[in-house]
């Protein structure tokens, strides 16, 4: 009796597994998308802080990682790196600084974002890793372009 009784019940959780899988994929994935779409128009509204600050500081480099404070708060910086790896495409390199990875944003894709950026501007977001390219230290944002003084 029991031995059946252990037979039904291994039966029946096999048969419920799937269920529960096929269950817990669905959220995951709806979760990732939200995820995603948060941080698609954060970058967006940061872009758009560069490119009002473009409007008044004409300087030919400027550090522009505080307007995107936002994002580095409330995300992963991972998660930040693997949106942009979506979208752009990246080099990695080993400096005197270490190793870093970064993408360049420029042209129609800039300006995309904002039509106030300039067509010789370009923003730079890099990444600084630890010496085995598994963590990301870091993150810093650039704006190049403007005018010779």
């Amino acid at each position: 009796m029991r031995r059946q009784f252990a037979v039904n019940l291994l039966a029946s959780t096999l048969l419920l597994c799937p269920l529960f899988t096929a269950g817990s994929q669905s959220p995951s994935s709806g979760l990732e998308h939200v995820v995603e779409s948060n941080l698609e128009r954060e970058f967006a509204a940061a872009m758009s802080r560069v490119a009002a600050l473009r409007e008044t500081d004409q300087s030919m480099a400027i550090t522009v990682t505080e307007l995107f404070k936002d994002i580095s708060d409330r995300h992963p910086l991972v998660d930040f790196r693997n949106f942009l790896v979506s979208r752009y495409q990246f080099q990695r390199v080993w400096t005197v600084a270490g190793n870093s990875e970064y993408t360049n944003i420029e042209g129609p894709a800039l300006t995309r974002f904002d039509s106030r950026f300039p067509s010789n501007n370009m923003v730079r977001i890099s990444f600084r890793y630890d010496s085995e390219w598994e963590n990301i230290l870091t993150f810093y944002g650039s704006l190049f372009g403007g005018e010779y003084p």
